[in-house]
């Protein structure tokens, strides 16, 4: 009976230290965040949400005062300007209004706060500076703020839990390894008015399946998708101008490149753009009447398999082939296809589980695959389409 008590009482202490604990504050006075909290709230707050006007000072009390902070809701805060030593980077510095600051949830551009896992961004700033959430390796849930414009150097660099990522509208720049090494990321949508993407901005994110760069970007840096081995396909805007030195290098897994400028684009870096990719088995959509000049193209050229995209091709790719439930739990049906095809799934670390022919509305058994996230791709004689598959 007293083992049993004993037992009793050690998992009621448990579930006490496990508990969320959530509380929501009106700063009204910038830099005073601290003086709200209690010593217990910021040894215990695992759930924060913050209204009023904060500045550099209440993001530092944030990172190093709130031991257990997880999830922190930032949405409905304006940041104001601040000048003195009490903020995120420890020196004397100007802290800009509007800007989430330099190293806002990293110390000294190395140490992130772990226990921070969700966080919604103010919609009042328009720019995310340098290493502010630099190796918040548990990160796994962003929201950016629809005024958001820039994303700078390194900001979330090593936050390797993060899964999806939406990049808002308005953004127009992503600097340089702003999301190196996110390597749990397999979903990423870049709004339409980003213009470039800095060096390394998205390397070693080896568990991204696709790409679709918006016709609004003009520009991608060196390294930028180098080592992504799971991209299975990209499209490269109209608008593009400049590709960077090594940009694809080790996309071991190419298979589909969408390259849609009328004039192919100078690549840099001799023949290392596309450096480790089978340009035997990796093909190239150009645009109809431009096979040749693609073929004439320094590294474009190297691809052995160059198709003219038509119309009907481009949108049976991007709308008609559907898988159908997704999420699933059993079975699930390919939507779109009108003659038999081929399905191939493949889990994150490239591995084929199922590869087999399928005929449109057929039932195809998923039941031995675990809970998570997988690839599916789509070949029929009009083209590939790769579609990220969930089983729950």
């Amino acid at each position: 009976m007293k083992k049993l008590l004993f037992i009793s009482l050690l998992l009621l202490m448990a579930n006490i230290l496990s508990a969320e604990i959530s509380k929501t504050i009106d700063v009204t006075i910038p830099g005073k965040l601290d003086s709200l909290l209690s010593l217990t709230e910021k040894k215990t707050v695992t759930n924060l949400i913050v209204t009023g006007s904060i500045d550099a000072r209440d993001i530092k009390c944030m990172r190093d005062s709130l031991q257990k902070l997880a999830v922190l809701d930032l949405s409905a805060v304006s940041i104001m300007a601040y000048n003195g030593t009490d903020g995120p980077s420890g020196a004397t510095k100007w802290y800009t209004e509007n800007v989430l600051p330099e190293n806002s949830f990293t110390v000294n551009d190395s140490t992130g706060k772990n226990s921070l896992k969700t966080i919604i961004l103010p919609n009042s700033i328009n720019k995310i500076a340098p290493f502010a959430f630099t190796n918040c390796t548990g990160l796994n849930n962003l929201t950016i703020g629809k005024s958001v414009t820039f994303i700078a150097v390194s900001a979330f660099e090593n936050c390797k839990s993060l899964i999806s990522l939406v990049i808002p509208n308005l953004v127009t720049s992503i600097k340089n390894n702003a999301f190196r090494n996110c390597n749990n990321l397999t979903s990423l949508t870049l709004g339409n008015s980003v213009n470039s993407i800095g060096d390394g901005a998205f390397f070693n994110c080896s568990k991204l399946i696709s790409v679709n760069i918006p016709d609004s970007v003009t520009s991608i840096g060196g390294s930028c998708f180098a080592n992504d081995s799971l991209l299975t396909s990209v499209k490269i805007s109209k608008s593009m101008t400049s590709i960077g030195y090594y940009a694809f290098e080790n996309c071991l897994n190419l298979t589909s490149v969408y390259a849609y400028p009328t004039t192919p684009v100078i690549l840099e870096g001799g023949s290392n753009v596309f450096g480790g990719v089978s340009t035997s088995l990796c093909k190239l959509y150009v645009p109809s009447g431009t096979k040749a000049a693609y073929k004439a193209a320094s590294q474009w050229g190297d691809f052995e398999n160059i198709i003219e995209i038509t119309t009907a091709l481009t949108k049976y790719n991007n709308e008609v082939l559907s898988l159908f439930p997704n999420p699933v739990s059993d079975f699930i049906t390919v939507k779109g296809i009108e003659e038999v095809s081929n399905l191939t799934i493949v889990d994150l670390n490239g591995k084929t589980l199922l590869s087999k022919q399928i005929k449109e509305n057929e039932n195809i058994s998923v039941q031995t695959l675990s809970n998570g996230i997988y690839c599916a791709k789509i070949t029929t004689n009009k083209g590939t389409k790769n579609i990220k598959l969930i089983k729950k």
